[in-house]
């Protein structure tokens, strides 16, 4: 009898023909003496087919039949797998060398942990390394965040799986995140690790990246369902943690609030104001607060990042992204906030638009104005001396106007 515990990893897939190879690799390279790998394809047309028959003979199980999507293939691969401990890997994602190993070491040691989950790295479409995925230990108010665990770099206990039924096939984004919060509300011990495991692959198809608002719509859901929603209907399940009526609101808020904004990128516009519309009734404050301002920001200065914005294309790029700023705000109610929205986020911007870019100085002078005219009074003057002194070089004296020191 092995001293090692049964291992079950499971890849969901679906058209995912130019990365399961490397993903169904990178199992097999763990060198883990006690493990099955399960495959479960939705039918994919891409050729996924064709690569799984290649592999048949090292798969423990694998299948490629319609479903009802990437919580039923889970369930599905679940029902099949005779592990104590559970690893989910999807088709885009891979495994880094020992993860598993580790991963069982450190549930051997701890018998009392249900979840352990390491760090992992961001990749891009050609495999090579963008980031780290920001892991960290749980706290308590993580749980109306979105939660600091990079799935693939998660394995967990089947008989605390059991305990909540598997995934819920109503959610089809945050899948992951909806388990997480479920384990978490039924009392399971989660356990970070610090080491690497898992590389998380970023790519245009990727569903986080095409339909974002769907996971932060999703988010939302089940924030009011785990934690707002009154509990009559539970059947006496008991809870390790809860929040005051509150907290979940805003959390809630929070979720709707960017939920809108990436509806609004995707073209979605009446998604986008029904989840302002909630979000308003959730956390109106929300909406002037320096989180979403960063937030929009970041979406708003992707082609800036991607570019040097030395010409009048990208220039007129970025200048683009202003616009769809505002051209969200037609959207949202008149009040304060969005009056504090805009304000804030035209002085970020352009300030992030000069510092980030080599601009002509007419395009320079385009962006201190901006940031002038937006900045409250109460700060114009010490925002106008951080400029100026970029743009000039020399020391810049606020109270007559007059350039300081330097040579020319």
């Amino acid at each position: 009898m092995s001293v090692w515990p049964r291992v079950s990893i499971i890849t969901p897939s679906l058209n995912q023909a130019a990365f399961i190879q490397e993903a169904i690799e990178s199992v097999l390279a763990q060198e883990y003496p006690n493990m099955e790998y399960l495959v479960i394809d939705g039918a994919s047309t891409d050729g996924t087919v064709e690569i799984l028959k290649r592999y048949a003979d090292r798969l423990n199980y694998w299948v490629s039949e319609p479903d009802r999507g990437q919580s039923h293939a889970l369930n599905k691969g679940l029902a099949a797998a005779s592990g104590d401990i559970v690893g989910w890997l999807n088709a885009d994602d891979l495994y880094l060398p020992g993860s598993i190993k580790e991963a069982v070491s450190v549930f051997q040691g701890n018998p009392d942990v249900d979840v352990v989950f390491g760090k992992a790295v961001f990749i891009d479409t050609c495999g090579g390394e963008l980031g780290v995925f920001p892991a960290r230990a749980i706290v308590h108010n993580d749980l109306l965040q979105s939660l600091p665990i990079p799935q693939p770099a998660a394995f967990i206990r089947v008989s605390a799986l059991r305990l909540v039924g598997g995934l819920d096939e109503g959610y089809h984004y945050a899948m992951d995140t909806h388990l997480w919060l479920r384990l978490l509300r039924r009392g399971s011990c989660f356990m970070y690790v610090p080491r690497r495991w898992a590389a998380m692959r970023i790519h245009p198809e990727a569903k986080s990246i095409r339909v974002p608002f769907m996971w932060w719509q999703e988010f939302a859901r089940m924030l009011n369902e785990l934690f707002l929603v009154a509990t009559e209907g539970d059947g006496g399940e008991s809870r390790a943690v809860s929040f005051g009526a509150p907290i979940v609101r805003e959390a809630i808020g929070r979720a709707c609030w960017h939920a809108a904004w990436h509806a609004w990128l995707a073209g979605e516009r009446g998604v986008a104001k029904a989840n302002v519309q909630r979000a308003v009734q959730m956390l109106p404050s929300y909406l002037a607060g320096s989180e979403f301002r960063d937030s929009v920001l970041y979406e708003l200065l992707a082609s800036v990042r991607r570019e040097a914005v030395r010409s009048e294309t990208s220039w007129s790029r970025a200048r683009d992204g202003w616009h769809a700023a505002q051209q969200f705000a037609t959207i949202l109610p008149r009040s304060r906030w969005r009056s504090l929205f805009l304000t804030s986020l035209r002085a970020a911007y352009f300030a992030e638009i000069y510092a980030r870019s080599g601009l002509s100085w007419r395009q320079k002078a385009v962006a201190i104005c901006q940031v002038a005219i937006a900045e409250p009074k109460r700060l114009l003057r010490s925002a106008w001396h951080r400029l100026a002194r970029r743009i000039s070089g020399r020391r810049y004296n606020n109270r007559d106007g007059c350039v300081r020191g330097g040579s020319g």
